[in-house]
């Protein structure tokens, strides 16, 4: 993947920061400077990959970790379910911002090579997704989904679509 960026942020490791950074990132930095900060687009969006992936991979790692604990603590279930509770919605939730930020990235009309950025992360951020595609667009269209639909909008994108493999 590109160069973690998240180290070099200590402030970084609470999770209102983490979603603050990625409102900001979508609200104002992109959207009214996006094509002017284009020099500092590698730091930007790798420190918002880095955010998502780290996300999935504590969620993921959460659900596994909740069945193997089924198996052994039974009592205790209900007080440490309210905890993993509020941290997985917190994880999802930067996971979801991320996507969107990510759909920005791909919406500013400016020329900038994603491949990098894309084809380490795949696997770890939107393979895991793909097998509940269907379950998070029930209601609404997700994030992932709405990337999917900002790829198309462009053949330089599309190619995202088709060139990673889709199974964990």
């Amino acid at each position: 993947m590109a160069p973690s960026h998240c180290t070099k942020c200590p402030r970084m490791s609470h999770s209102s920061s983490k979603t603050g950074y990625l409102t900001l990132l979508g609200g104002d930095v992109l959207k009214n400077l996006g094509s002017r900060l284009i020099t500092y687009w590698p730091a930007l969006l790798g420190t918002m990959l880095d955010l998502v992936v780290n996300a999935q991979t504590l969620l993921s790692s959460m659900t596994a970790d909740d069945a193997a604990e089924k198996v052994e603590n039974e009592a205790d279930e209900e007080e440490s379910k309210i905890g993993e509770v509020l941290n997985s919605r917190v994880l999802r939730s930067v996971g979801q911002q991320g996507l969107k930020r990510l759909a920005d990235f791909f919406r500013c009309p400016v020329e900038f090579n994603f491949t990098p950025y894309i084809s380490p992360s795949f696997s770890a951020i939107f393979t895991p997704r793909l097998e509940l595609l269907d379950q998070e667009n029930i209601q609404v269209p997700s994030a992932l989904l709405e990337l999917f639909y900002v790829w198309t909008s462009r053949p330089e994108f599309a190619i995202h679509l088709v060139q990673h493999p889709h199974t964990p």
